[in-house]
């Protein structure tokens, strides 16, 4: 077994980020069809918009984990999580009139192609994270970081919900991928402190 000081002697970004990918990913799942109809989308277009996510997110594995087998991990992850903050910008500055009655509303291609580059870039993430911190650990220990990687996950995700609906609450609806960038955000910043440490300590 390893403690979760273990995992994190082990790899901290791996942990760090599994737990804020947590937070990310729980929000996501449970509060983009609150985002779209909240944005006046139609049943079809909701439909429409959580069928792009998951299968941008399934298409993206395998791309997104051969390059992280060729160059550096924490690279990978670093840059998949500052793509994931910019698309999610992108996508609040295209739904500017989304929620206007039909024929007033702007067109949502564009939010639905930043949609799926967001979804890209972020849903491989906890797969990046469980197999940097492989990277780190004996063959015997894969189990046991799966499984506490998993549980950090697990913590993450139980705020997730609750504080993006507070960011909804505050901003309005884009306040859903203004929570997104910014906890995207934040494991791309501790990515870049933690190879820079890690070059020098």
């Amino acid at each position: 077994a390893m403690t979760l000081n273990n995992l994190y002697e082990a790899s901290p970004f791996g942990m760090v980020s599994s737990f804020f990918y947590g937070t990310i990913q729980s929000a996501l799942f449970t509060l983009l069809a609150v985002y779209a109809a909240s944005m006046n989308f139609s049943i079809l277009e909701i439909s429409v918009v959580t069928f792009l996510l998951a299968i941008s997110g399934a298409v993206s594995q395998f791309p997104i984990g051969k390059i992280s087998d060729m160059y550096d991990r924490r690279l990978v992850i670093v840059i998949s999580t500052f793509g994931a903050a910019i698309f999610a910008l992108l996508a609040i500055f295209v739904s500017r009139q989304m929620y206007l009655p039909e024929g007033l509303a702007t067109s949502k291609t564009w939010f639905y192609i930043f949609l799926i580059l967001f979804s890209f870039c972020s849903l491989p993430m906890f797969s990046q994270s469980l197999a940097h911190t492989n990277d780190y650990i004996p063959k015997e220990k894969f189990v046991a970081a799966g499984a506490g990687l998993q549980f950090v996950f697990g913590l993450g995700a139980m705020s997730g919900p609750f504080l993006c609906s507070i960011f909804m609450d505050v901003v309005g609806p884009n306040g859903f991928f203004i929570f997104l960038f910014f906890f995207h955000g934040i494991i791309g910043i501790f990515g870049i402190n933690i190879m820079i440490l890690r070059k020098y300590v």
